[in-house]
């Protein structure tokens, strides 16, 4: 329950080997196959060259697709979508090519192929992937994410192991007001959330304080200050 949490505090840079990739290609099997198919994951693998790193391929490809297909944010529908459409986030994931690197073309070809998998994606039909299946926002909202959520709300905090790599275990305050930030996860979006803050709030769950400066107060960490924080700012 606390790594999903923890993973938002801490990030790695590794050099990524070829066995390293295939240990990542089998976790996201494990992650992703009931939602994008091992079929498409397969596909995906012939493709993994281009990639940066596999968080990449999971960050700004898997939740990506899967986000436009299932998420009630969508603009548009996934009948509307063209292939062009993913080019500039597939892109995105790509290794930074030296210039005249003869590899370019090959790149390109990549990701052309898998902007492709991902409109194919998003079109396809079958029963689990139905808009009526779209609009259950809390069915893909796991257990784990549901309890991290609801013990934040009723404690005050959620604890997080180590988030520093420094041997320190740190309280980060919850608030009604900073609940959209602290949870972190590619499943879920500001909408699902609040719908089931919702459920949870008829279910009988409050929050423990309602604002940040209620648990600054009570002594708890801000999971936002610069030492704790991801992005490099």
């Amino acid at each position: 329950m606390e790594q999903v949490i923890a993973a938002r505090f801490k990030t790695l840079r590794l050099t990524i080997d070829e066995s390293s990739w295939q240990s990542a290609f089998d976790y996201l099997h494990e992650k992703w196959d009931d939602r994008l198919g091992k079929d498409f994951i397969d596909k995906v693998w012939d493709h993994h060259v281009i990639f940066k790193s596999p968080r990449d391929v999971e960050r700004k490809y898997f939740e990506e697709i899967w986000g436009i297909k299932n998420g009630d944010d969508a603009m548009f529908d996934a009948e509307d979508l063209d292939v062009e459409d993913y080019l500039e986030d597939v892109v995105e994931c790509m290794k930074q090519l030296p210039e005249n690197d003869p590899r370019t073309a090959e790149f390109d070809k990549h990701a052309e192929k898998l902007a492709q998998l991902a409109y194919e994606w998003v079109n396809s039909t079958g029963e689990e992937k139905t808009k009526k299946k779209r609009s259950k926002g809390k069915d893909m909202i796991s257990d784990e994410l549901r309890n991290i959520i609801t013990n934040g709300m009723s404690q005050g905090y959620l604890h997080v192991k180590d988030p520093m790599g420094d041997g320190k275990d740190v309280d980060f305050g919850v608030s009604r007001e900073n609940i959209f930030t602290i949870v972190s996860d590619g499943t879920i979006n500001r909408e699902q959330l609040n719908r089931l803050l919702n459920e949870l709030e008829k279910e009988g769950y409050t929050f423990k304080y309602e604002t940040d400066q209620e648990w600054k107060d009570a002594g708890y960490a801000d999971a936002s200050a610069p030492e704790y924080r991801t992005d490099g700012e």
